[in-house]
């Protein structure tokens, strides 16, 4: 048996059989990929209580409450991302895929497979529907580090499947001066990067999910497109898609640029997302909702102790109404063409604490002006961070010319600018009312609040500085 050989040889076993070891694997059906195999190792990863925990998240916060059958969880993403590595390293390493001097060993390949399982493994109740209060809560990729690393998971994963929680934690939550080993700059470009295997599964999960363009997904093509190839100036390989892919990666982007658009960012995920924040943000600053406390809840969890009577009443009344389907409205849009006054109000979406306080101030000039008591919970704010758009994959420029690569921008004509410019045209920020204060706004002549804005808003250089 040749070198090359022993390679497939070992791959085989890692993808197959954890570290080699003889271990028993189970089969599962999925409503996406059919049949997913799981070695031991993974089949008792997802049996621990933080993975648990993943069935009771849901993958797209309230958009079930536009596509019914849009419930499908982090739990099953995660499963299928594992399920997508495992496709990706028998497809680097297959017939043909000659990776010359330098390959993954068995254990790299088993502590990326496990980290894909576990990459989501510290997100939040809603999943991304708390992300604007990033300022406040920890990074879900750092929940995810501590409960890799102080949970029980440490221990199975030291004990079991003899693999380093620190190395898994790494590739998921990278230090802020990594001094990563020359494979795990491929590992995670493969865990985070254009391409990677959680975009692999959510795209398609998502677009099946909701019934939008999941025909045209082909994420078996960009699958057996995958190659790696050697930059002149680099020690170590980088992820590239063959040519002949150019077409299902075109429609792959468009199909993930449509699904934030039409999706991710409908107008009724947004406005229930933003009652769940600010009800959050509310519970948070009393200490009646600890911080420690949400990477250990689910999102029935999180409602029923929102809802209770020892929360803050601005708390308990968005959740009242959150429950009962009766989302605040819309009664002033910004759009993208107000210029700097849309820039000033997008730096508030990470900074939950000053888009509170000018929440507060409209809320006040509010009941002044209409000569009514209007709580401060009842006018919030739905501002999106700005969206960066990954086209920096590379791709073959020629079928011919494996080894010469362009970025997908240059190959497919498509810039990130135009995608983040389609993205403000469909992003306006909304000012949202209660249902209450909606009923009463509608019988008064006053034809834009933005005056009252103005005065609150971070200037243009606070903004520059903040970005």
């Amino acid at each position: 048996m040749d070198k090359r050989q022993r390679q497939l040889v070992d791959v085989a076993k890692a993808v197959d059989m954890g570290r080699g070891e003889h271990l028993c694997q189970e089969i599962i059906q999925d409503n996406l990929w059919g049949q997913i195999t799981l070695d031991a190792h993974a089949a008792r990863i997802l049996q621990t209580a933080p993975m648990r925990r993943l069935r009771s998240i849901t993958q797209l916060g309230f958009v079930d409450r536009i596509w019914s059958e849009a419930t499908h969880t982090r739990y099953v993403h995660s499963r299928g991302s594992y399920h997508v590595a495992r496709q990706v390293m028998t497809q680097l390493h297959g017939p043909g895929r000659s990776l010359k001097k330098w390959a993954l060993s068995q254990k790299q390949i088993h502590t990326f497979l496990l980290a894909a399982l576990l990459h989501d493994v510290g997100h939040y109740p809603f999943s991304h529907s708390l992300d604007g209060l990033r300022s406040l809560l920890p990074a879900h990729e750092q929940v995810s580090r501590m409960l890799i690393e102080q949970s029980e998971l440490a221990t199975i994963l030291e004990r079991d499947c003899h693999v380093s929680p620190a190395r898994i934690a790494d590739l998921i939550d990278p230090p802020l001066h990594p001094h990563l080993l020359e494979e795990d700059t491929l590992l995670r470009q493969l865990l985070s990067g254009a391409c990677d295997v959680d975009k692999l599964d959510y795209v398609a999960r998502d677009a099946l999910a909701c019934r939008y363009a999941c025909g045209s997904v082909n994420t078996s093509a960009l699958l057996r497109a995958l190659y790696l190839y050697w930059p002149a100036t680099q020690a170590t390989p980088q992820l590239a898609l063959a040519f002949q892919a150019s077409e299902a990666l075109r429609t792959w982007i468009q199909v993930r640029h449509r699904l934030y658009l039409h999706v991710y960012w409908h107008a009724t995920n947004r406005a229930a997302a933003a009652m769940l924040m600010r009800a959050v943000q509310d519970a948070l600053e009393t200490e009646l909702l600890p911080v420690s406390s949400l990477h250990c809840m689910d999102d029935t969890e999180l409602l029923t102790r929102l809802s209770s009577w020892k929360m803050p009443e601005s708390t308990q009344r968005l959740m009242q109404h959150l429950q009962a389907n009766h989302l605040y409205q819309s009664i002033e849009e910004i759009s993208y063409q107000a210029g700097s006054l849309f820039d000033r109000f997008l730096s508030l979406a990470q900074d939950a604490r000053q888009r509170q306080w000018v929440e507060c101030q409209l809320a006040r000039t509010l009941a002044r002006l209409l000569h009514t008591e209007i709580a401060e919970h009842e006018i919030i704010f739905d501002v999106l961070p700005p969206k960066q758009w990954e086209l920096d994959g590379r791709i073959a420029s020629q079928p011919s010319l494996p080894d010469t690569c362009v970025s997908w921008s240059q190959a497919l004509e498509l810039s990130s600018e135009e995608l983040t410019y389609s993205a403000r045209q469909h992003c306006p920020v909304r000012v949202l009312a209660s249902p209450r204060l909606m009923s009463l706004w509608k019988d008064q002549a006053y034809a834009s609040i933005i005056p009252f804005l103005e005065q609150w808003l971070p200037d243009e250089r606070e903004c520059a500085s903040s970005t």
